[in-house]
């Protein structure tokens, strides 16, 4: 890792947990000069539209994927303006694919990511499994992790 961190990716769901962690790497990269890349992923992918566009209602699937691609735009176009004031150069890119692996490929850029926890257990955490935990695990970058509880 670079030290001090200049490039600071924050991976963002839109969630108040991700805020957080967006706030965080903010004060990290004022304290160090460092800049922002808030990041989004879509994982709705054209592969998985094109097999879901198989079916009748192609048309469905299609304008589902422009929706959330529009709010996604939105959200981060939102986050970019909050963190504005901070002083710091944001910027934002919005990817598709896989989340995890897409994160952490997007981490090659990147000296640190910081990524919000949503402190799932149990059966939840078994089922949907943790993003957060498996770009610990495969980013080319340190991950720093926020809680979701974090003040």
């Amino acid at each position: 890792m670079a030290f001090p961190p200049k490039r600071i990716l924050v991976a963002t769901d839109f969630s108040s947990s991700s805020k957080k962690a967006a706030d965080l790497a903010v004060e990290l990269a004022r304290t160090y000069g460092a800049t922002v890349s808030v990041t989004h992923v879509l994982p709705l992918s054209h592969a998985m539209a094109s097999t879901l566009s198989l079916h009748d209602n192609r048309h469905e699937v299609f304008a589902f994927e422009r929706s959330l691609r529009r709010h996604a735009d939105q959200a981060l176009e939102a986050e970019i303006e909050r963190l504005h004031s901070s002083g710091v150069e944001v910027t934002a890119q919005l990817l598709e694919g896989p989340t995890s692996p897409t994160i952490c490929e997007a981490s090659r850029d990147a000296d640190l990511v910081v990524i919000a926890t949503n402190g799932r257990t149990g059966f939840s955490r078994l089922a949907l499994g943790s993003v957060t935990e498996s770009v610990v695990r495969a980013s080319h970058a340190p991950v720093l992790t926020v809680r979701a509880d974090a003040h």
